[in-house]
């Protein structure tokens, strides 16, 4: 074989070698990439949660701040606009605490009237940006919360749990 020939092999391997080089690190990067989104998803998950369990509690104190402390203890002194604006004043709060990186929205409610039980069912949904990709996350949900009377003073109960929210803290059975 003469100098030519084995210039040229070696100059062809050494382009092979540079384009697999060049491709493994694109095929890193986008493995990183993907990983970094899959982190940012989970995250975004238990933060929707944490909002979740945010607006619980803040229905359950609207329900208690319109009911009242004592007696008769009714939900019917709630209306549609009174848990729309706890739970915008909640997810401000939340956005606060978490320092603007996700932004929640609760939609599409569906509040049931009943001076026995506050319903309300609506979507979570936070948006958090990871790089240029807007990563999305939605939860249904659904809260009842039951005013009950103890000693002559209102209560709020939640109706699945039957843990006691409002007033003091938390007490379940």
């Amino acid at each position: 074989m003469n100098r030519g020939t084995f210039s040229a092999i070696a100059g062809i391997m050494a382009i092979v070698l540079l384009a697999l080089t060049i491709n493994a690190s694109l095929v890193q990067n986008q493995e990183s990439a993907t990983f970094t989104r899959m982190q940012a998803a989970q995250s975004l998950a238990l933060k929707t949660e944490s909002a979740v369990r945010m607006l619980d509690k803040g229905i359950a104190m609207k329900l208690y701040e319109k009911m009242g402390s004592l007696p008769p203890c009714i939900a019917a002194n709630v209306a549609q606009n009174d848990i729309e604006t706890a739970a915008n004043a909640t997810l401000n709060e939340f956005a606060k605490q978490d320092k603007g990186s996700v932004t929640c929205t609760f939609t599409n409610i569906v509040f049931v009237p009943n001076p026995a039980i506050l319903e309300v069912r609506a979507k979570l949904t936070c948006t958090q940006a990871v790089g240029s990709t807007m990563i999305t996350a939605q939860r249904a949900v659904w809260y009842k919360k039951n005013p009950q009377t103890d000693s002559g003073a209102c209560l709020v109960m939640d109706f699945f749990s039957g843990c006691r929210e409002y007033p003091g803290p938390t007490t379940c059975p």
